[in-house]
């Protein structure tokens, strides 16, 4: 990619003769590209379960519709990862795994991860499908703490972690593909319109400065460079996980004299 700001009309020819090819990358990374989810309606022949289970999915992604002028709302979509995914594989010519291993992976010394679907040739999704040991989880909080460096080495381009981290245009606790701590939000949804399911946060993160990935039902890789802390937490799903709790309960206990 040239810059976050390209339409992604540059990099899916589908899509370059009319609006949806004027969403910009910036925007699908942070959620904000008023672009039309993938229908659940239908049971196992939804397109949902279709794109899951990899038929057709490129064909799916590229059926998506503007719903809402670009930059104006916040709706967390799988579909604005993935279709960054596509984006980067056709302007690379190669396979997102070999990519990922040659560019992160390997640098920061990580085992055996996986992509989904594992397989030769068959679409590989850029959202939330990647398999890894909890140490190797560890690293990439590491990678984002020291500002892209690992072990001194730079992996990540100077100044790219400030600007993933950095609020969004659409929502204060998000930045690209990463959300925040701050400002504190007691009830965290996944979209402005404050539906759907939710994530609570009973009291505010003690480290302000704090980022996190963010797994399904309380998988969690959490960050802080002023703290010098990195918390991986997987285990059982928890529809009633506390964000703050873990992170406050360690960073209690590094503060105490």
């Amino acid at each position: 990619f040239k810059s976050l700001d390209d339409p992604i009309g540059a990099y899916i020819e589908e899509w370059a003769g009319d609006d949806r090819g004027k969403i910009t990358l910036r925007q699908l990374l942070s959620m904000s590209s008023g672009l039309t989810t993938t229908a659940s309606s239908g049971g196992l022949f939804s397109e949902t379960m279709r794109f899951q289970m990899g038929l057709f999915p490129e064909r799916l992604l590229l059926g998506r519709q503007v719903a809402r002028p670009p930059n104006t709302d916040f709706e967390y979509l799988n579909v604005n990862s993935n279709l960054v995914g596509l984006a980067l594989q056709r302007s690379l010519g190669r396979r997102y795994a070999e990519y990922l291993s040659e560019k992160i992976w390997r640098p920061i010394g990580a085992s055996d991860g996986y992509v989904v679907p594992a397989r030769p040739g068959g679409f590989v999704k850029t959202s939330g499908t990647l398999l890894a040991q909890a140490r190797d989880w560890l690293r990439v909080g590491l990678l984002l703490k020291d500002d892209g460096l690992f072990n001194g080495r730079r992996v990540l381009p100077e100044g790219w972690v400030a600007q993933m981290t950095a609020s969004s245009a659409t929502n204060p606790i998000y930045g690209m593909q990463v959300w925040r701590a701050s400002p504190h939000v007691a009830e965290r949804y996944y979209n402005n319109a404050r539906q759907g399911f939710m994530v609570p946060a009973a009291e505010p993160f003690l480290a302000e400065d704090m980022v996190y990935l963010d797994g399904f039902g309380g998988q969690r890789v959490y960050v802080s460079p002023a703290e010098d802390l990195v918390i991986v937490r997987t285990g059982p799903f928890s529809p009633k996980w506390d964000d703050a709790a873990l992170p406050n309960l360690v960073v209690k206990e590094l503060r105490a004299p």
